[in-house]
């Protein structure tokens, strides 16, 4: 068969939509502004993930990488953005943490206090604070003079330099107290892990044994450092930034800044919040999140997307936000787990359908072979690759369009078999290399050595299941031996 290069080209941009990462604007997709809204799938019926993260509570969005989280988030920002009394602020968590290690703060102001191991973590986590606060600030100018110009103008009048200028001084307290938690560990005397004396515990260990001329033994006894002394120095860390910037100060003032245009509600959006370590994410709650979402006017919250199991809340009431869990298997709710996964073909079924409708102006069957499958058989072969993980689903395509729709032929099952095994190559792989990542911290080495364990079991289980499937007289096998 032909098949046109105009659908061939449209098909390689619906791939390319849906293996997208990072922040999902999609502004390179589509020049209009409503693509995010045309795109958009909500992962259950009637839109009820969106509808729940549009509430005024902090939400946290958790799932693995390509669930979908920067996709709701840019959803979300786009409802926002025809409010008329709300705001939304975009912070790229991980981004901002990158560049904070390229600091500017001397270190001689703070020599006495740290050794220079933690005082380098210090000065780090310090810039990372102040360029969150940067990025607030940028985004609030931003945000603002570009959705809420008429009510600056209404409020302040025609000239806008007037609001500018007010923002610019609620900000400029930053810097006149920048230095402020030099006198505060100065007052403190904080010292280092390796500085302090009364850290040090008593290891004490014994060997016994037992023979015919009676016990014998040995006695040792070493220092060491308890792990909780790092946890006191975060601590330390987080109390003297806290006094340092006053996120609470600033945020009033801003909250009344905004008030007077109208705008009565901010939502923080965090991305990618989990790709900090952890000692950055416990200072970040602590002196920015925690303080900001426990204000009692409910004025600030955070829209937060994660990682499963990597999410400090500090003074945070679990109870007064809402979790909202992406992972197929915790979303969807089912008395069998056949019905779970039904549900879970349903979600990669309507994606499908709305990329295909929206790039090629076509439907699925232009582009996948129902000579011997069905569209339903497609479905459930790409939920059993991917775990219904919608850039999972991207990259099978990108992969499956090279050996199918590229050469004037439509995509076959065996053609996302192939592609899986090529994934499976090119990118898990590769994960579990044992030098490749050697500077992440060692409990995320230790998963990836637990996954790849669990991952050459089911292997070995799958080979062993095959060998003896050929050689059983089980009936129930009878159709399975070729």
């Amino acid at each position: 068969m032909n098949i046109s290069q105009k659908n061939k080209d449209n098909f390689f941009n619906l791939v390319d939509s849906l293996k997208k990462c990072r922040r999902a604007d999609l502004s390179d997709v589509s020049k209009s502004k409503d693509v995010i809204e045309k795109l958009y799938v909500d992962p259950l019926d009637n839109d009820l993930i969106l509808k729940s993260i549009s509430k005024l509570n902090t939400t946290i969005l958790t799932g693995r990488r390509g669930t979908g989280k920067s996709t709701i988030i840019a959803r979300l920002q786009h409802d926002i953005r025809k409010s008329k009394d709300r705001l939304s602020l975009y912070i790229d968590v991980k981004s901002i943490f990158e560049q904070s290690k390229a600091f500017s703060y001397s270190a001689e102001n703070y020599a006495d206090h740290f050794s220079a191991q933690d005082l380098n973590k210090y000065l780090i986590y310090k810039s990372f604070l102040k360029e969150i606060i940067s990025e607030i600030k940028l985004e609030l100018k931003t945000n603002t003079l570009k959705f809420y110009l008429a009510k600056i103008t209404d409020y302040f009048g025609p000239d806008k330099t007037a609001f500018e200028e007010e923002l610019n001084r609620i900000f400029d307290d930053i810097e006149k107290f920048e230095y402020m938690d030099v006198e505060v560990l100065k007052q403190k005397k904080v010292l280092s892990n390796e500085e302090n004396k009364n850290s040090v515990n008593q290891k004490i260990s014994a060997n016994v044994s037992v023979d015919s001329t009676g016990p014998k033994g040995s006695f040792n006894a070493e220092h060491v450092t308890s792990n909780s002394d790092a946890s006191s120095l975060n601590e330390e860390f987080s109390e003297v930034l806290l006094k340092c910037f006053n996120p609470i100060l600033i945020m009033r003032s801003i909250r009344e800044l905004l008030k007077n245009i109208g705008i009565n509600h901010v939502f923080i959006c965090l991305d990618d919040f989990s790709e900090i370590d952890y000692d950055a994410m416990k200072i970040f709650v602590d002196v920015i999140i925690g303080p900001l979402n426990n204000l009692s006017d409910e004025f600030f919250k955070f829209k937060i997307a994660a990682y499963p199991g990597r999410i400090y809340l500090g003074d945070i009431d679990p109870q007064k936000i809402e979790q909202i869990r992406l992972d197929f298997y915790e979303l969807y709710q089912a008395k069998t787990i056949t019905d779970v996964h039904a549900q879970a073909e349903g979600s990669i079924k309507k994606l499908i359908e709305k990329r295909t409708q929206f790039f090629c102006k076509q439907t699925p069957d232009e582009f996948f072979d129902t000579t011997k499958a069905t569209l339903d058989d497609y479905y459930k072969t790409l939920f059993d690759i991917t775990s219904c993980v919608p850039r999972n689903v991207g990259w099978i395509l990108w992969y499956a369009n090279q050996q199918s729709i590229a050469k004037d032929k439509k995509i076959t099952l065996n053609d996302l078999s192939i592609a899986a095994e090529k994934h499976f190559i090119d990118t898990v792989r590769p994960y579990f290399s044992q030098n490749q990542f050697m500077r992440e911290p060692f409990d995320m080495k230790l998963e990836k050595y637990h996954l790849h364990q669990l991952l050459e079991r089911f292997v070995e289980s799958a080979k062993s299941n095959k060998r003896d499937i050929l050689v059983s007289d089980s009936k129930v096998f009878a159709k399975d031996k070729t």
